[in-house]
């Protein structure tokens, strides 16, 4: 056996952790900011952001 995979913000390259990620689609949800603008927020790429929004990634985690 090889060693756990890391998922989500327990990921060594995660860049938010749940709780700051529900803030950023609700802040999208409410105001409607362009992605550029959450990114320099943030300090990351709007592409993470559009991810992020739309839920490419950090999408809840399947239950076993």
């Amino acid at each position: 056996m090889g060693l756990p995979i890391r998922r989500g913000s327990d990921h060594h390259r995660a860049l938010f952790t749940p709780d700051e990620v529900d803030e950023i689609r609700k802040s999208f949800d409410e105001d409607r900011p362009s992605y550029r603008t959450l990114a320099r927020e943030r300090h990351c790429s709007p592409d993470t952001i559009y991810r992020l929004v739309n839920r490419i990634s950090y999408r809840p985690e399947r239950r076993r």
